[in-house]
């Protein structure tokens, strides 16, 4: 049995969320910023939950997910859960289903059904959706929720949803049948003005430091590590009115910083040549990367290793993303009559 912190009030009522294969708990942020309260969360890896812990105070069911059942998830009104993306990434394996990661989609809809929730939320890379030879696992998974949910798939871009960054995602969003709607990508909020490198990091110009030893992250670390190979030949640089690119968990494949640095700090440790422009570039720092994701600033990252910081931020969902699509799964179930908004504090008291 997990012991489940009480979690500040909600305005609305049965608005709760189980969350799985939860990293650090960037869709977290994002659920409870909308006004959803975490009723579970599970996340394997016991290093990761206890940023997960450390930054959202609730306790994190450390068991593999096939381990878990119905009595541990607290009733929720949504399933949330980012399944294991390396099986179907462009820089995985791409073994899809043959990679053990990869059915791990196929045991969160098992474990959907088993709970039958009012409503879930899967999430992936992209090539999930648009890659033939994934269809198999994706198909598996419709297979196990037949005709009790009504299922959308969307791809979505973080940067037109206020994310300064390109982040292509999949979503299989999914509504029990008999409540009678349908999620329509249509209806999550746009970003009216883009996000850009510039408006989310501008300001923490000038605190950058390489990595040196194991002392306890600032923040404002970079790695100084070589570039990944396949990324020699064109870099990874956007300016800074434009989104960044998307902040991966490889510190290899990181993005750099749109800044060049001077000739003379050519060949240090982590300053990388970029064959895109001809210029001498530093990898963005932890923060920064933290920034584009939309974490908040108060993220802590514990006694974490940059190599696990990197890890965790870049596996995430960005928060801001995530808020948007809970306020539109959140509008449809109080239009289903699953959520209905608080009466005020002092009114329930009367009550």
């Amino acid at each position: 049995m997990i012991h489940k912190v009480p979690q500040p009030a909600s305005p609305w009522e049965n608005f709760t969320f189980a969350s799985f294969f939860a990293c650090a708990g960037g869709a977290d942020f994002g659920m409870k910023a909308a006004g959803a309260n975490p009723v579970y969360v599970n996340e394997f890896r016991r290093s990761v939950a206890e940023l997960h812990r450390l930054n959202h105070g609730f306790p994190v069911d450390t068991r593999s997910i096939t381990e878990t059942g119905v009595t541990d998830y607290g009733s929720p009104t949504i399933m949330l859960g980012g399944f294991p993306c390396q099986p179907f990434s462009k820089a995985g394996n791409q073994l899809g289903g043959q990679d053990a990661r990869g059915q791990m989609g196929v045991v969160f809809a098992e474990k959907i059904m088993a709970a039958k929730p009012p409503a879930f939320i899967c999430e992936n890379v992209a090539p999930f959706l648009t890659k033939p030879e994934f269809a198999d696992v994706y198909g598996a998974m419709l297979a196990v929720w037949g005709d009790a949910y009504v299922v959308t798939p969307t791809l979505l871009n973080a940067c037109h949803y206020g994310v300064p960054q390109s982040r292509e995602r999949a979503f299989i969003i999914g509504y029990r049948r008999d409540l009678g709607i349908r999620f329509r990508a249509g209806t999550i909020t746009p970003s009216y003005h883009t996000a850009t490198i510039r408006t989310a990091i501008a300001d923490l110009v000038g605190l950058a430091i390489p990595m040196a030893g194991k002392s306890p992250l600032t923040g404002h670390e970079y790695a100084v590590s070589a570039l990944a190979p396949y990324l020699r030949a064109f870099g990874r640089i956007r300016g800074w009115d434009q989104p960044s690119y998307t902040v991966v968990c490889g510190i290899g494949s990181l993005p750099l910083h749109p800044d060049p640095l001077p000739i003379c700090m050519a060949g240090q440790p982590g300053v990388l040549l970029s064959n895109q422009t001809g210029t001498w570039h530093r990898r963005l720092t932890v923060r920064e990367c933290a920034r584009i994701q939309t974490f908040p600033d108060d993220f802590a990252f514990g006694n974490a290793s940059l190599t696990l910081a990197h890890d965790v931020l870049g596996n995430a969902i960005p928060p801001d993303l995530m808020e948007r699509i809970a306020v539109a799964v959140r509008s449809d179930l109080v239009r289903a009559g699953v959520v209905s908004q608080s009466a005020p504090a002092q009114l329930r008291l009367v009550a």
